[in-house]
């Protein structure tokens, strides 16, 4: 499955992909497979170009937001988009021209939260979804080959305390390691992360076209790629 540009509105957003199902790792590349004439459907097909993208989303709690981002989308014509920093309370589903599957605090001020956007085509693929918390929300589409687990995080910021940070990537890593076997797992969101221009030991976890100094989020988010399999692809690309 071939998987288009990011969408996403700085550089500390990831987009990581399991290479373990699907021939070796696989890096972001260009490319937007034409959607199915309505009625028709047929599943992902996971060896063909499919657009999606990530966007902090800064707050989705604004009148009029929730439209915007939905257009955004339908002119990437994003198959998929996570989305970080919704502020959304609670969890649900909600339709502004495109499916939103939100999880958010239940209570409280309106912060962090998370949601996964489908368009028509992708929604028609859902077969479960789970709300996780104001951090995590995850949904499974169906593919021809092989279906698609999406992961969708807000990560801690680095100012955060340790146990903060420790507490969400221990959830993390055991979402992840829930993932059906075959699954193609698509991890993406705002990681609050550098993990820097050096390999130190992550080659072909990371590429050469990091950002920065590494930071401590980046040391977590390069450890949890590195025991999940999985690649940080926007940094295989300039």
């Amino acid at each position: 499955m071939d998987l288009g540009p990011l969408l996403r509105t700085d550089s500390y957003d990831a987009f990581l992909l399991n290479p373990q199902d699907i021939g070796g790792r696989r890096l972001v590349e260009d490319g937007h497979r034409g959607a199915s004439p309505e009625g028709s459907w047929p599943p992902f097909n996971t060896k063909e170009s499919c657009q999606v993208g990530c966007l902090n989303a800064r707050t989705m709690y604004v009148t009029g937001r929730s439209s915007l981002v939905a257009q955004e989308i339908k002119r990437y014509n994003l198959e998929l988009a996570g989305l970080s920093e919704t502020r959304w309370l609670g969890c649900g589903k909600v339709r502004i021209d495109v499916l939103f599957i939100y999880s958010g605090k239940e209570q409280g001020e309106h912060e962090r939260g998370v949601a996964i956007a489908l368009s028509k085509k992708a929604e028609k693929m859902l077969e479960h979804y789970e709300y996780i918390d104001e951090r995590i929300v995850t949904c499974r589409l169906r593919g021809k080959y092989a279906n698609i687990t999406v992961i969708q995080v807000y990560a801690s910021t680095e100012e955060s305390g340790e146990d903060e940070k420790d507490e969400f990537y221990e959830k993390l890593t055991g979402v992840i390691q829930r993932v059906r076997r075959h699954d193609m797992l698509l991890l993406m969101g705002d990681f609050n992360a550098k993990v820097g221009r050096k390999y130190d030991g992550f080659q072909g976890t990371t590429g050469k076209f990091g950002i920065g100094a590494r930071n401590d989020d980046g040391r977590r988010l390069l450890e949890l790629c590195s025991a999940s399999g999985l690649s940080i692809t926007n940094t295989f690309q300039p």
